[in-house]
């Protein structure tokens, strides 16, 4: 042991590599410890929402049931004490629900009506009057006074014209019958029970077997039956197998669901995740050992998913500032106008009120196609004159250039072709460019040129200013969302732009000089209409 503590020490190399293998060993098993105890949560969580669903189920049938009778007992019928036709109302109720076995109705005198009429009755003053005297509408299961089955008892009272209790009118439910609203299978070899509050097993298909080995006298059920819902884990005594134990009270009865299952089924996913992965991990054992870049890799991949989900995260923040960055344009455009009129104290022009509406057309269409960014929509071409565009354009910012005391100069060739395009979404491009321009240029002296010219079987437009002009850093990367040299801008108006451009089979591009300004260049396909 000594030899080999000596040869470790003297070959530090060694103890990094053992150091290399131990860490992701342990990593694994940690991470399979954290995967056994997320699996057994689940699983319990599965128990509980089963108890939850039957327990919700059950209360939702006796509901039912009560209410059906409540509403009966409010009829004429009934207050008159007409047998016949309760007997009719009975057999109605009958073909609706055929878990009840029996409706009836009483008063302190004796029976009433009932259904089906060849049931013997065998009520007596004071049975009746024990269930006038409950609180509970729901009854404790006993032998039917009707039958050999063993029966619940649904109640509720019947009231007379001057509000005292002159009956009751029940329904008999055996408990086959409300079994049936139990007979569902968890996991394997999982199974539901019903108790009532003193710990007879009311639902079970075993519930002989079970009552004998399982009573309110044991520590589990004493559990259970101290609080409303939970999950317990314990020793079973009729088979001495642990077993979970997930319990939720009703609320229309004193009974309790409870959802029992093996502790050994939480155990299968665990064993099914470890197989899966003993090929993974011996795996990367073995990377490990040879190369030593398995911690490496498995940082790099969990920055690489960091940094995704913090990209998704902040796409509502994108689209935030993308709507507002392509609405500010238009209505910086209707802000100029009206400004313009109130400092000169004048109308709108019709021109300029057609203006006005076109661009609130234009937030409308932004508006709805940010809605539909899910989906984009389908972009419609149509026969576009560019000259025409542009000259609008110029005119939309004329509010702005006054503002700023620049001037923009619009010269496009005689007799320039039509082109296949968007209008407004080409309108949005040139507005973005300009606007730019007019935010580069000086307060005095500044100049813009637009420009646009056929050559070739391309229609060529250049946006050209005399503004300081974009860093080299910052042309290499203009397109890309958030790149941008103000201090306010997302440079979101340029991403648009670049992709409006792009879907128009056509390119753009930039050249700037710091001291001579910017020019865009943007080239259109030329396609001629007849």
């Amino acid at each position: 042991m000594r030899r080999y503590l000596v040869r470790l020490k003297a070959n530090p190399s060694l103890i990094i590599l053992y150091l290399l293998v131990l860490f992701p060993v342990l990593t694994m098993c940690y991470f399979l410890v954290l995967d056994y105890s997320h699996h057994r949560q689940e699983e319990i969580d599965k128990n509980e929402q089963m108890a939850e669903i039957l327990a919700e189920n059950l209360d939702s049938y006796l509901a039912n049931i009560k209410m059906t009778l409540e509403t009966v007992s409010s009829l004429t019928e009934v207050k008159n004490k007409n047998r016949t036709d309760i007997e009719s109302i009975f057999q109605n109720l009958m073909f609706a629900d055929n878990q009840v076995a029996l409706y009836w109705a009483a008063d302190l005198n004796g029976p009433i009506a009932k259904y089906p009429r060849t049931v013997p009755d065998r009520r007596n003053p004071d049975y009746i009057k024990s269930l006038i005297d409950k609180k509970r509408f729901v009854s404790e299961p006993h032998i039917g006074l009707n039958s050999e089955l063993e029966v619940v008892t649904v109640t509720t009272l019947i009231k007379d014209k001057d509000g005292r209790t002159s009956g009751v009118i029940g329904a008999s439910i055996p408990l086959e019958n409300l079994q049936q609203k139990l007979l569902t299978k968890v996991g394997h070899s999982g199974f539901p029970i019903l108790v009532s509050k003193s710990g007879k097993f009311l639902v079970h298909p075993q519930r002989e077997l079970i009552s004998k080995t399982i009573g309110p006298d044991t520590p589990i059920f004493r559990k259970i039956l101290e609080n409303n819902s939970g999950t317990l884990k314990m020793l079973a005594s009729f088979d001495n197998q642990e077993k979970y134990y997930s319990y939720q009270s009703l609320k229309q009865a004193d009974w309790k669901v409870v959802v029992i299952q093996p502790a050994s089924e939480f155990q299968i996913q665990p064993k099914l995740f470890l197989t899966r992965n003993a090929v993974i991990i011996v795996l990367v054992l073995f990377l490990v050992v040879l190369a030593g870049y398995y911690l490496m890799l498995f940082r790099k991949r969990e920055e690489e998913g960091r940094m995704l989900q913090e990209e998704k995260l902040s796409v509502i923040g994108q689209l935030a500032a993308g709507m507002a960055h392509e609405i500010r344009n238009p209505m910086t455009s209707i802000k100029g106008f009206a400004q313009l009129a109130a400092i000169r104290k004048t109308s709108l022009t019709p021109e300029q009120v057609n203006i006005i509406i076109n661009e609130v057309e234009r937030i409308e269409d932004l508006i709805r196609e940010t809605m539909l960014l899910a989906k984009p929509v389908q972009i419609k071409f149509r026969p576009v004159d560019l000259a025409h565009l542009l000259n609008e354009v110029g005119k939309l910012m004329e509010p702005q250039l006054s503002q700023k005391n620049a001037e923009l100069t619009v010269a496009a060739d005689k007799d320039l072709p039509i082109i296949s395009g968007e209008p407004n979404h080409l309108k949005q491009v040139f507005i973005n460019l300009i606007k730019n321009s007019i935010e580069a240029v000086p307060d005095h002296g500044g100049q813009i040129f637009l420009d646009v010219k056929q050559i070739g079987r391309s229609v060529i437009t250049t946006v050209r200013d005399n503004g300081c002009g974009i860093p080299p850093d910052i042309q290499k990367r203009l397109g890309e969302p958030f790149v941008t040299t103000k201090d306010y801008g997302t440079g979101l108006g340029l991403t648009v732009s670049y992709r409006i451009i792009q879907n128009h089979g056509g390119k753009i591009s930039v050249k700037s000089d710091l001291k001579n300004g910017t020019t865009f260049t943007i080239e259109l396909p030329l396609k001629v209409f007849l």
